[in-house]
């Protein structure tokens, strides 16, 4: 195995355990939501966390077996429930807003940490993947913030319109 492969697979090993993470973080807010187009956008992250930590894995597994991995096909995050119009519903704000900040913060930590892990990178399959994951991260926080914002000022959740 070429030396330059040692520290990609630890940074591919690295960035599963996060995402192992943040998958659980994601289900664990699931049942601390009770609006339905909440639910779902945490739902949603649950499983694009889990698309990220099977690819990961793949791109691991292929470097350790001497073969170049498959091109990453990215996703994106689309609502699976209906949109409508919005409505207010009884929700803790103060759970939410918690749930929300941390969300922010980590898919913003994950983004910076995916944009140096490219940067270092000196397998160019792994390179692209960091650019796109990171790529991906920032969006969920653009997703999450905008959540937030109508939260905050308007108490509905956007998700879904």
């Amino acid at each position: 195995m070429p030396a330059e492969h040692e520290a990609v697979l630890e940074a591919l090993a690295q960035a599963m355990d996060r995402e192992r993470e943040a998958r659980a973080f994601y289900l664990g807010a699931v049942d601390r939501v009770s609006d339905p187009r909440g639910r779902d956008l945490l739902q949603q992250l649950a499983d694009f966390e889990a698309y990220h930590y099977r690819n990961l894995a793949a791109y691991r597994e292929a470097l350790l077996a001497g073969r170049e991995p498959e091109p990453y096909v990215g996703r994106e995050l689309r609502p699976s429930l209906e949109g409508g119009k919005a409505t207010r519903q009884a929700t803790n704000l103060e759970t939410v807003a918690d749930i929300l900040t941390a969300a922010i913060g980590a898919e913003e930590s994950a983004r910076a940490r995916y944009e140096a892990w490219a940067a270092e990178a000196q397998v160019p399959a792994v390179q692209a993947l960091f650019r796109r994951l990171a790529h991906e991260e920032a969006v969920h926080a653009r997703i999450l913030n905008d959540e937030f914002y109508s939260l905050s000022n308007r108490g509905v959740w956007l998700w879904g319109d």
